[in-house]
């Protein structure tokens, strides 16, 4: 499967790549609402809060047109390997003896085939690529707390062993 995606380099790269602006974007859009809030509301100055709308506005179609990029990338990558793992599939069970193919149910292996496939192209579109870009999120999101107020941050963080320990209590008892 890597071979196939390795021949599909250029799409994956690119989209790989945009996980740094798209998390940029999502990350960047609290703080423009703070300062927002800074210098709009709080000054009673409306001039600022529109001027910041129309920044949280571009932000926000920035993002999500980059956003919309990366899926698209993603899923034309992952449809692509998985044309190619099918084709490869199919001709391979094309040149089975015909011992194995009078032992087996045809439709039991064209299933096989196809769920498999289907696997991967789970995989590409939201399983493994996903978990990837929420943890750069997640980990983007702890960063951009810690600079804006460090006590704060850290008092958040004091929580954070405890819901480890119920996550692995909930991962150990939900197998």
């Amino acid at each position: 499967m890597w071979a196939r995606a390795r021949q599909n380099w250029r799409p994956l790269s690119i989209a790989l790549l945009l996980y740094a602006p798209v998390t940029l974007f999502a990350v960047a859009q609290p703080l423009v609402i703070g300062a927002a809030v800074d210098d709009g509301f709080s000054k009673n100055h409306v001039g600022a809060v529109f001027q910041w709308a129309g920044i949280y506005l571009a932000l926000v179609a920035v993002h999500a047109l980059s956003e919309m990029l990366q899926l698209f990338l993603m899923q034309q990558t992952g449809q692509s390997v998985v044309a190619q793992v099918r084709g490869d599939l199919f001709s391979h069970f094309l040149h089975l003896p015909m011992r194995i193919v009078d032992r087996t149910p045809a439709g039991q292996t064209l299933t096989r085939m196809v769920h498999d496939t289907e696997s991967i192209a789970e995989l590409f579109s939201s399983g493994a690529v996903q978990i990837v870009g929420d943890s750069i999120f997640l980990a983007s999101t702890i960063v951009m707390l810690f600079c804006v107020d460090v006590e704060l941050s850290i008092r958040s963080m004091i929580i954070l062993p405890v819901l480890l320990i119920g996550l692995a209590n909930f991962i150990v008892t939900g197998k």
